[in-house]
């Protein structure tokens, strides 16, 4: 896995392999559906989006984010990774363009959003991972961003 050590913003990709209720911090306990979803984060502090990334992915770990309690569920998987360098506070606008998409539903109102003026940074996915790929391609490619995508083979 080769993950750029930069500065900037980032889609996690990852699949929910059974439906299951979390309890997400400040969120309560929430219901998740099977299926593809995506997680708007940025990694502009030390250490970059590799760093929050690679965090993401540990499965034992002090839960802090909301993505934390999700991640570390026993039916979480990431499929893959689009980011783009920016030192911009991109997250809001990126997740209102992604709104726009009519197979990407906002999911969980306020997920990894508190500090933020978006409604959520937490999207389900509702069409085939290629096709999710694209559309957040597009997503920071419309940012005037220069997007990079990685597939993600496992699931530490």
């Amino acid at each position: 896995m080769l993950i750029a050590n930069v500065k900037g913003i980032y889609m996690l990709i990852f699949e929910l392999s059974c439906t299951t209720s979390i309890a997400i911090g400040s969120l309560g306990v929430r219901h998740l559906d099977t299926g593809l979803y995506i997680y708007i984060g940025s990694g502009r502090g030390p250490g970059g989006i590799r760093s929050r990334v690679l965090r993401h992915l540990m499965k034992s770990k002090r839960l802090w984010w909301h993505i934390d309690y999700v991640s570390t569920h026993k039916c979480f998987k990431a499929k893959s990774l689009v980011y783009a360098e920016t030192t911009l506070d991109l997250e809001s606008e990126l997740a209102s363009r992604l709104i726009g998409y009519e197979y990407m539903s906002p999911y969980i109102e306020g997920f990894g959003s508190t500090d933020k003026e978006s409604i959520t940074h937490l999207f389900k996915c509702n069409c085939s991972l290629e096709e999710c790929l694209k559309t957040c391609t597009e997503a920071l490619e419309s940012l005037e961003l220069n997007p990079k995508a990685l597939h993600l083979n496992t699931n530490i």
